[in-house]
């Protein structure tokens, strides 16, 4: 009795946290502030147009609505352009652009181009998370200025990226020789610090969602090198 009913409140527990769960958005500014304390003598080169999503939980039928949510508000927050007006201006000389650009956008410095989804807290996915990744490529239009966002996971388990390739995403392995230069699939690494150094070359996956062919390639790309 004692056995059955704590497998019970601990299933209920797993499914509750599960359905209100939420991804953990790492902006730009967040990335290049945390790479710089941990990583500078590392040499490492955070590129324009970065975030990170760290995924706390399993995403499945219950939560990945919720999941994605988080994702587009984060994004909103910080890849939206906004007309700033006499008000909002910061004189400060440290800043990065002309404060005098009364149409300069506040929450944003280059246009989104790699979206990092880590997938290391996530042991089960189902075909739920699947149709939100497809959702939120399409949804993601709004804040890439026409580039097609490079999609780059971290840290697949062997039931996840089995999910993945039944429902017919091509990946790619981003740390074997070459990392899948020839774009034909989102490329997949163990570690964020692969996947943040890996050079921003554009999307170009062919799934069956028919996703457009990428349009990255030799375009020009900010990077910003941190530590010097």
């Amino acid at each position: 009795m004692g056995v059955g009913l704590a497998v019970f409140f601990i299933t209920v527990y797993t499914l509750v946290r599960a359905r209100f769960s939420k991804a953990e958005f790492i902006d730009q500014t967040s990335l290049n502030i945390k790479f710089a304390t941990e990583e500078i003598r590392r040499g490492v080169v955070v590129q324009g147009g970065m975030c990170i999503v760290h995924l706390k939980n399993d995403v499945f039928f219950l939560n990945a609505f919720r999941v994605k949510q988080s994702i587009i508000d984060g994004l909103a927050q910080s890849y939206t352009r906004q007309p700033r007006t006499q008000n909002d201006r910061l004189w400060c000389h440290k800043r990065e652009y002309d404060v005098s650009d009364d149409t300069y956008p506040i929450n944003r410095s280059t246009t989104l181009k790699v979206l990092i989804l880590d997938f290391r807290a996530v042991s089960f996915i189902d075909t739920s998370t699947i149709t939100m990744l497809t959702d939120l490529t399409s949804e993601m239009e709004t804040f890439t200025d026409g580039f097609d966002v490079e999609l780059r996971f971290v840290g697949f388990s062997l039931k996840v990226q089995e999910r993945f390739e039944r429902c017919g995403w091509k990946l790619v392995d981003g740390g074997a020789p070459g990392g899948g230069d020839g774009l034909e699939g989102d490329r997949v690494f163990e570690e964020v610090r692969c996947a943040i150094e890996f050079p921003v070359m554009g999307r170009g996956v062919e799934l069956d969602f028919e996703f457009e062919k990428g349009k990255g390639e030799g375009e020009e790309v900010m990077v910003r090198y941190i530590g010097f």
